[in-house]
Formats: structure tokens, C-alpha cells, sequence
């Protein structure tokens, strides 16, 4: 919609071209019709049902190490240190898996993947969590990051 608009400045005429496989997909009958509110009341819908932000929180435990073993084995002790945490049970620890691009520069990359109904209980579950992480006795070198509400998993 911004792309529209901006096509159409300054009085001349203009056409937007969008290249998809889904031409018949709900978000494309929206915008041809410049309806963000149709749109949005869909996707939100959509998101509901799938248990997705913004009606779930998320974190995302990323781990770097030189094999791709090592950074999912950091990964499972840090979900089982996480399932000891006090409060524990509102909390979705899925497994440990290798990221998109599991290899960069080098370095083999894993995430994990930690959700919850309740913003309030994740974010009380997080500080111990992460105390516990950094605690762990592992030793090959591996290098983690937690991301709160990441956008892309």
C-alpha cells in the first residue's frame, strides 16, 4: 500500500506490479482494494489460531560452536536447566534445531525455541533462566544470544 502510494505521487499516472505463486491470497484481494482493515483483521485471526505473536511471547535461545552438535547440545541442556526453573509450566521449551542458514562464515548456528500464553510469566521465567545458562559447565566453546519477540525464527 505505501508502494502505491508513492507510485502515484506528483499527479502522474502509475501502476504497481506485485510478482507472487499466490495471486488468489486473501492479503493480495486486500490490497488491491486498499483495505488494511480486512487484511489486518485476518492475519490477526490467522494468528490466533496458530498460537502466534501477538497472542503468544516468544524467545529465542540462539547457540554458535564449530560443529552443529555442539551448539544443539548446548541447546538441550539449556531447555532441561529451563524446565527446572520455578514457574516452568507456563512455558513452552520446544527442541533445538539448526537455524535457516545453520552454517555462516564457518560457524555452525542452532536456535531454541521459548513461548508462553503469558508475557508476565515469561518475562519472570527469562532473568533465572538465563542466570542458569550462563552457570552451565560446557565445555567447548559455544556463543549464545537470547532474543525477546524475535522477528524471524
Amino acid at each position: 500500500m505505501q508502494v502505491a502510494g508513492r507510485a502515484g505521487r506528483a499527479g502522474q499516472a502509475s501502476k504497481v506490479l506485485v510478482q507472487t505463486r499466490y495471486p488468489g491470497h486473501p492479503l493480495f484481494a486486500a490490497l488491491a482494494r486498499l483495505d488494511y482493515g480486512a487484511f489486518a483483521e485476518r492475519e490477526l485471526a490467522d494468528r490466533a489460531a496458530a498460537r502466534m505473536p501477538p497472542f503468544v511471547s516468544q524467545a529465542l535461545l540462539c547457540a554458535e560452536a564449530r560443529s552443529l552438535e555442539t551448539a544443539l547440545d548446548f541447546l538441550r541442556i539449556a531447555a532441561v536447566e529451563g524446565s527446572k526453573v520455578a514457574g516452568a509450566g507456563a512455558i513452552a521449551l520446544y527442541d533445538a534445531v539448526p537455524m535457516p542458514l545453520a552454517k555462516l562464515a564457518g560457524v555452525h548456528r542452532a536456535q531454541l525455541l521459548v513461548e508462553s500464553v503469558s508475557r508476565p510469566a515469561l518475562q519472570r521465567w527469562l532473568p533465572i533462566w538465563l542466570q542458569k545458562v550462563r552457570e552451565m559447565r560446557f565445555s567447548p566453546r559455544v556463543r549464545w544470544q537470547i532474543e525477546v519477540d524475535p522477528q524471524e525464527i
